[in-house]
């Protein structure tokens, strides 16, 4: 079995863009298995402060650039808002945790896809990242339920964020 990686590893940080309510969930789950987490948003670092303070020890604000620059980056953001969120950016090498949903707000509409997943979508956004798409069937609260160590091997449901 592979040991945790370490928070002094960079590899061990992941970049959030998008601070709302999944962004948060997720943030939380990379800081219980031992992540550091770098947090962006469109208005800016300063904006995230008092996330970042509810969030505790672990979790920094960035720039968008500083939250792609970690070796795997979360994208939470709305489905409206992904393509200015991710336009500018190097994503080559990059692992890209999709936790975006095609839905239209505040309608809950299914966005327009024009016969292709919102994956297919997002991987041509991302040119030269590595796509996984998570975290998006499951809503933020569930990220909440349990407090257990998510590196846990227990046979019990247990979420990771490797």
């Amino acid at each position: 079995m592979s040991q945790p990686t370490s928070a002094a590893d960079p590899s061990a940080t992941i970049g959030i863009v998008g601070s709302g309510h999944a962004g948060q969930a997720l943030a939380r789950t990379a800081v219980r298995a031992g992540r550091q987490v770098v947090m962006a948003n469109s208005r800016g670092p300063e904006s995230l402060a008092p996330v970042v303070t509810a969030l505790g020890a672990g979790v920094s604000a960035g720039t968008v650039a500083d939250a792609v620059g970690c070796s795997m980056v979360a994208l939470a953001v709305p489905w409206a808002n992904v393509p200015a969120a991710v336009e500018g950016q190097a994503w080559t090498g990059r692992i890209v945790v999709d936790a975006t949903n095609a839905l239209l707000f505040p309608e809950l509409t299914a966005a327009p896809l024009d016969g292709r997943t919102s994956s297919e979508i997002v991987a041509e956004l991302v040119p030269g990242a590595r796509l996984v798409k998570a975290g998006n069937t499951l809503g933020q609260y569930s990220f909440l339920i349990s407090k257990k160590d998510p590196r846990s091997t227990s046979p019990s449901m247990t979420r990771c964020m490797s």
